[in-house]
């Protein structure tokens, strides 16, 4: 009898040592993730900081490496952030910031200053000249993800306005 105490004793300090190992865990996690989130937060109020202020986006050299390290963080916790934050890539969080940027540009009359002076550009010209100004690297991608971003194409956008 004293056998099977001990026996059954045995297997319930076990049991609750699982128990409690498991408690542990899920606490250690739950609070992993707290962290996580505070982190992945923090890094989104500073890129939002940053975007407003420092326009590092019209760099057309801009990489997840060099923006992290702009940021204080790691490419694994920007990339983190644009996705849970902004459900987006890397690529296409820059190129929406480049759209935006556009847009802002030519409601300020950006397309009027380029027409100034003695020589006359086209309407093409002066857009190929606001997408290198934004930072894309050619009028194609500009055009694609001007499109995208505000659901126009950049002259139709430039007719309605």
């Amino acid at each position: 009898m004293l056998l099977t105490l001990i026996g059954y004793y045995g297997s319930l300090v076990r049991y609750t040592a699982e128990i409690l190992g498991d408690r542990i865990a899920e606490a250690d996690r739950a609070e992993s993730e707290n962290i996580a989130e505070t982190r992945l937060a923090a890094i989104r109020d500073h890129l939002e900081a940053i975007s407003k202020t420092d326009k590092f986006f019209i760099d057309p050299q801009v990489s997840v490496t060099k923006l992290a390290l702009w940021l204080g963080t790691n490419r694994t916790y920007l990339r983190q952030t644009l996705q849970v934050y902004y459900d987006s890539s890397f690529a296409d969080y820059i190129n929406a910031l480049r759209v935006r940027y556009a847009v802002q540009l030519i409601e300020e009359g950006f397309m009027n200053h380029v027409t100034d002076g003695p020589t006359s550009l086209s309407q093409r010209e002066q857009l190929q000249q606001l997408a290198m100004q934004c930072g894309f690297e050619s009028y194609t991608s500009f055009a694609r993800n001007f499109t995208r971003v505000a659901h126009y194409s950049p002259e139709e956008y430039l007719k309605k306005i």
